[in-house]
C-alpha cells in the first residue's frame, strides 16, 4: 500500500482523540478511526473534524488542503446534512490544528456544537457577542435558504468540482441520504448496503435494555465503527 498521509475531513462521525491501544479497556468506545491509526501506525493520519460542522466550513478545509495534496495522499470526506449554519468565532477561540506541513485553523462552530456547552452566549468578535435567544431566531432562517433548490444543487456542483480537480485518491461518505447528492458520495443507504450493517447508539441502547448506547443517538455504535473500519481498509489497500 503506498500511501503517504491520511487525511480526514468531517463532523461527530469522524471526530475522536488519538489513543494508544494499551489504554482502551472496552471495544464499545473505540471509533472507526482510532482503528485506523492503529492499523497504520507509519502512516500520517490529519483528522480534521469537529461534532455538528457544517458543510460549508467542511468544503472551504477541503479547498484549502487542495494545494498541498499529493498524488499518494487519501482523502477521506465526511459530507452532513445541508441544513446547517455556522457562525464564526472570535479568534482566541479558533480551533488549531497542526499537522507536519501546516495547520488548520478552524474559525466557525455551528450552533448544534455550541448547545453542547452551557453558554448563554457566543463571541463572534472580541466585543461582539450573540445571546443564545437571539441567534435562534437568525439560525431558523438561514437554516431554510441552506435547504433550499439554489444551495443545495450549488453544493452538489462545487463537490463535483471538487472531487475532479483533487490530485490524490479519496471517499466521500455521508450518515444522510442527501437530496440531491452527488454521484461521487456513499450516501446513507449506499453505504448501509456496502458495509451491509448500520446500527446507531441508540438501537444498541434499546437492544442491551440501556446497559450500553445512548439513547437518542444517531451515531454508530461499536460495530458498526469497526466495520466502516474494515470497509476504509479495504478502499485504502485495494
Amino acid at each position: 500500500m503506498n500511501i503517504n498521509r491520511i487525511f480526514i475531513i468531517g463532523d461527530s462521525f469522524c471526530d475522536f482523540l488519538p489513543t494508544p491501544k494499551k489504554d482502551y479497556t472496552k471495544e464499545e468506545i473505540i471509533k472507526w478511526n482510532q482503528w485506523l491509526t492503529w492499523e497504520y501506525p507509519s502512516i500520517e493520519i490529519i483528522n480534521d473534524a469537529f461534532g455538528s460542522r457544517d458543510l460549508q466550513t467542511i468544503l472551504d478545509n477541503w479547498i484549502k488542503l487542495i494545494p498541498k495534496l499529493k498524488s499518494d495522499d487519501f482523502l477521506i470526506l465526511c459530507i452532513p446534512s445541508y441544513f446547517r449554519q455556522r457562525v464564526p468565532l472570535r479568534e482566541e477561540d479558533w480551533m488549531l490544528n497542526d499537522w507536519s506541513s501546516g495547520q488548520i485553523k478552524n474559525r466557525f462552530v455551528t450552533h448544534h456544537s455550541w448547545y453542547m456547552t452551557d453558554s448563554q452566549k457566543i463571541y463572534v468578535d472580541n466585543n461582539f457577542a450573540i445571546e443564545r435567544d437571539e441567534l435562534d431566531t437568525y439560525i431558523n432562517f438561514f437554516e431554510t435558504l441552506n435547504t433550499c433548490k439554489s444551495t443545495v444543487e450549488n453544493y452538489v456542483e462545487v463537490i463535483n468540482s471538487l472531487y475532479d480537480i483533487t490530485p490524490c485518491k479519496k471517499y466521500l461518505f455521508s450518515w444522510d441520504e442527501l437530496n440531491p447528492s452527488s454521484e461521487y458520495i456513499d450516501t446513507k443507504s449506499i453505504l448501509k448496503e456496502k458495509m451491509g450493517m448500520w446500527i446507531t447508539q441508540h438501537e444498541l441502547y434499546e437492544e442491551t435494555n440501556g446497559e450500553m448506547g445512548i439513547q437518542g443517538d444517531f451515531h454508530w455504535d461499536y460495530r458498526t465503527e469497526k466495520r466502516f473500519f474494515e470497509f476504509i481498509k479495504n478502499i485504502l489497500e485495494q
